[in-house]
């Protein structure tokens, strides 16, 4: 596992910063950067099972994703959804939460598995 990690971890030293000071370099540079961000993609979906949940989530963050890990009735999700607290109400356990029910497709008995779902969801 260890030199599946290091090679993730190279990848992502390969990418560098999002942004370049000169604009026709910051062109080329995000291209490069998309290219490298499809692959660190790519790579995380061939090993999903070696690579520690924790580790593969934070990658996702760094590509961009904001990953929402969901918990409800003994299954988990992880969906690109933000949960805002409606500020609306006086009370402060109403949410405003799109359907869970339009993911239930995306609910797995356990984390990994729901990892493997969102991963599957994205397009390179």
């Amino acid at each position: 596992m260890s030199n599946i990690l290091d090679k993730l971890s190279e990848l992502l030293l390969k990418r560098g910063p999002r942004i370049d000071i000169f604009y026709e370099q910051r062109l080329v540079r995000l291209k490069e950067i998309d290219e490298i961000d499809d692959n660190i993609l790519s790579f995380i979906k061939v090993n999903v099972e070696d690579i520690p949940v924790e580790v593969s989530i934070e990658t996702l963050t760094k590509l961009g994703h904001e990953p929402q890990l969901v918990y409800n009735e003994g299954m988990f999700a992880i969906l690109n959804i933000i949960f805002v607290p409606n500020n609306f109400h006086d009370s402060d356990d109403e949410i405003i939460t799109p359907s869970l029910e339009q993911h239930k497709h995306m609910w797995s008995p356990t984390i990994r598995e729901a990892l493997v779902k969102y991963l599957m969801d994205i397009d390179l």
